[in-house]
């Protein structure tokens, strides 16, 4: 099986265990066949080894599963994590998910590395594209404060009341290089600017301060890049793929989902309402429009090598 389609089936299970609930499954599939093909994801999936570009999804995937330290993979997804060089945006966001998911308290200097990581390689733009480094030797080691973590969590509590801060008495406060100004040229895209941010959301969660200029910068440039019919796209207005793409420059489900869910994140660390934002409200009216579970909506393309109908998993995974 291609790497690509172990991705995908490692996505698949996340949004199954992070997704609506049973009662909210159509008639047609039973809970039954749901958990099924879950035993069957999870059979295929611990039988891989934890190495290479599919690491820390598989390290993510296995917590999403239930698996503990006590398990021999999750182990073996651990000491790879602890061992891996930080230098992909995608590979550096999920290993941050992974060991926040796995524990937090423990693995929390690690998960700092992973922002310091994306903190270094945002772009000028705001946005981040597909390199994220931590430069051992040159970065600063981030720094275990002896004061407990003042935690903002970004969530819903059916009230309206999404953004809550509290103090947590398992986690110290840690502190990374603030990094003055975004030296990384280049225009990112808003698929890296999602995992970037989730990955920041889980560093966030774990006690790391991030800097107050990474929040402000990705949520202005998230905001712009929101299409006026609500939507987002791979590439921002104006923004060029490159020379004989045949991908939309239109809004699509798949960063769509991204755009949202970014902007909700950065809205969140910014100190804002997320569920009375016009742009919030405008992205989920975008989906609500055009929402489907048979294809990604709005995509008329495929890329060469993928048989993935237009990154079909990845908007199901948004």
């Amino acid at each position: 099986m291609k790497k690509y389609q172990l991705l995908f089936i490692g996505l698949l299970l996340i949004s199954v265990f992070a997704g609506p609930s049973s009662r909210n499954v159509s008639a047609e599939v039973s809970q039954k066949e749901i958990n099924e093909a879950i035993k069957k994801g999870m059979k295929f999936l611990i039988k891989k080894r934890v190495k290479g570009r599919e690491a820390e999804l598989l390290a993510l995937t296995y917590a999403h599963l239930g698996l503990t330290e006590k398990h021999p993979k999750i182990r073996e997804a651990v000491k790879y994590l602890l061992k891996s060089r930080l230098q992909e945006t995608y590979n550096v966001s999920v290993a941050a998910m992974a060991l926040e998911a796995i524990n937090r308290q423990k693995y929390q200097l690690r998960i700092a590395e992973c922002a310091q990581a994306l903190v270094n390689y945002q772009c000028r733009d705001g946005r981040w594209h597909y390199a994220a480094h931590y430069r051992k030797g040159k970065d600063p080691k981030p720094k275990r404060l002896k004061e407990p973590a003042k935690l903002i969590e970004v969530i819903s509590d059916g009230d309206g009341e999404n953004i809550k801060r509290s103090e947590t008495k398992d986690l110290q406060r840690v502190v990374i290089n603030r990094v003055p100004k975004n030296d990384v040229a280049g225009e990112g895209h808003m698929s890296t600017t999602q995992f970037a941010l989730l990955g920041l959301r889980s560093a966030a969660r774990s006690g790391v301060e991030i800097p107050e200029k990474t929040w402000a910068d990705a949520l202005k440039i998230i905001q712009s890049d929101q299409r006026g019919d609500g939507g987002w796209c791979y590439v921002a207005p104006g923004q060029n793929y490159a020379s004989g793409s045949t991908r939309p420059r239109a809004s699509y489900g798949g960063m769509t989902c991204a755009g949202l869910c970014a902007l909700a994140i950065a809205l969140g660390y910014n100190g804002k309402e997320m569920e009375k934002d016009p742009g919030v409200q405008r992205g989920l009216n975008w989906i609500a429009n055009n929402f489907t579970v048979e294809r990604n909506p709005g995509t008329i393309f495929t890329v060469p090598g993928i048989n993935n109908r237009g990154f079909f998993y990845y908007y199901l995974y948004g």
